[in-house]
């Protein structure tokens, strides 16, 4: 993978006009992102240079690479400090695809039901929807307070409904 050395160059360069689509070359690497690419992602995870767009993009390609549980733990963390909604949504909503969800991943989902943000609560309760059902069910109390609370878009309100119908 001679080229993943090259394109790390091109996106470790702050300055260099091509760092965005060195930075998407590298998270859509196929079939799997190579281990030196995750690596040199995860550290750009955090890098407040790197774009919105580009921090979502990463974010989500690392969780559907096969990195193991410690990618997940790191785009989790990342995603609980990230102040884009847009990009914590999108993680998220990606969270819902992981095999087996450890504690970490568990509460950044309970902690996205509990957001006021009407984009990360849809995320959110969308997630729990695609999560298998013997998990699934340790969010019922929050789903039913969620689809309870008038404050509530009506279409929020009636996914959740649907995924709490789905949980019995």
């Amino acid at each position: 993978e001679p080229y993943v050395e090259e394109l790390e160059q091109v996106a470790g360069n702050p300055k260099d006009s091509l760092k965005e689509g060195a930075l998407y070359v590298l998270a859509n690497t196929q079939p799997n992102i190579s281990p030196s690419a995750r690596a040199f992602l995860i550290a750009h995870l955090t890098d407040t240079a790197t774009s919105v767009q580009r921090r979502f993009l990463i974010g989500t390609a690392l969780l559907r690479s096969p990195g193991g549980q410690a990618t997940v733990d790191k785009v989790v963390e990342f995603a609980e400090h990230e102040p884009d909604i847009g990009v914590k949504a999108g993680i998220v909503m990606q969270l819902g695809a992981v095999q087996t969800p450890d504690i970490h991943v568990l509460t950044f989902i309970g902690a996205s039901l509990d957001s006021a943000d009407p984009y990360l609560l849809r995320a959110a309760v969308e997630t729990t929807r695609k999560l298998a059902y013997g998990v699934r069910v340790q969010f019922v109390d929050k789903l039913a307070a969620i689809a309870e609370n008038t404050q509530n878009t009506p279409d929020i309100r009636a996914r959740t409904s649907a995924v709490l119908k789905d949980s019995q």
